[in-house]
Formats: C-alpha cells, sequence, structure tokens
C-alpha cells in the first residue's frame, strides 16, 4: 500500500511512490490499523456495577514502516537529519491499494515524527499517523466476511 500526506503545501509521499520504484521508496510494512473512541464511566447511587456510555467522539490511527534508499551514505544521513524540519504533520491521508487507486483517506490527520534508522545508503522509517475519520470513495466496493460486495454510495 502506498500512502501520502496531502498537505496545504502538496502531496507528501510516506510509504510508495506512485511512478518510483519499490527498491528505491518502498510501500507500506507492518500495516496496522487502529480506532479509540471516548468513554465515560458512570457511578450511580446504589448500583451494583458502573455504566459506561459511548460519547463517540472516535478517532482513527494506522501506523507503518517503509525505507528509503539514496545514493550516497551522506543523502542518507541529511534526509534522515532534516526530516523534521522539511516534512509537514498535518493534514489528510491518502491510501492507495496495488491498482494505485485510493482505497481510503483519513481526514484531519496528524503524524508524528517518524522514528528514522540510517543503514548504509538506506533509511527506515516508522510512522505513527492519529486521525478523525475514514472516508471511503464513492462507488468504493468492499468484501464483507461472508464474500458478498457492498458498494457504498
Amino acid at each position: 500500500m502506498k500512502i501520502a500526506l496531502v498537505h496545504s503545501s502538496g502531496t507528501y509521499w510516506l510509504a510508495g511512490q506512485v511512478g518510483v520504484s519499490e527498491r528505491v521508496h518502498s510501500s507500506a510494512a507492518d500495516l496496522e490499523f487502529s480506532g479509540e473512541i471516548a468513554v465515560q464511566g458512570q457511578d450511580r447511587v446504589r448500583a451494583p456495577a458502573r455504566a459506561f456510555r459511548d460519547r463517540l467522539n472516535y478517532s482513527s490511527g494506522v501506523s507503518f514502516t517503509t525505507s528509503r534508499k539514496f545514493d550516497t551514505l551522506t543523502a542518507a544521513e541529511e534526509f534522515a537529519a532534516t526530516y523534521d524540519a522539511v516534512y509537514p504533520r498535518t493534514g489528510s491521508i491518502e491510501l492507495y491499494g496495488a491498482s494505485e487507486v485510493i482505497v481510503a483517506t483519513l481526514q484531519n490527520a496528524i503524524v508524528n515524527p517518524p522514528r528514522r534508522r540510517v543503514t548504509g545508503v538506506s533509511v527506515q522509517l516508522i510512522y505513527s499517523v492519529v486521525g478523525g475519520a475514514w472516508e471511503l470513495p464513492e462507488g468504493f466496493e468492499y468484501l464483507t466476511m461472508g464474500g458478498e460486495v457492498i458498494t457504498m454510495d
């Protein structure tokens, strides 16, 4: 999966890149999705247990690793050292499937500064992103656990 951060100043490819070799900028590996809601516990007089309420306020998360290959060790080290000063941290995250078509967009995303490991001329980046709700493209089809296809309007 290819992943891009869309910021007001442009598109920044975080994992993979359309038209770029996987050897130069790899697609997302160790891809992990998460979600969280606000839960409020309520104490009740003489109740045998607390009651819990779903306060909604859904937040989404995605984490992944990727690697980038550079021509020289110096270029790899400079990329890793200056990453935080060059790349923005806010915008929306676009996920591209194997057919290089957007499969989902995470709105109101914040990209935590990634951990960076320089090994020779390559830099491994470990990303963690939080955001609002996932949006699916219009007419998106997905499979259910039973194998049925459902089209989202």
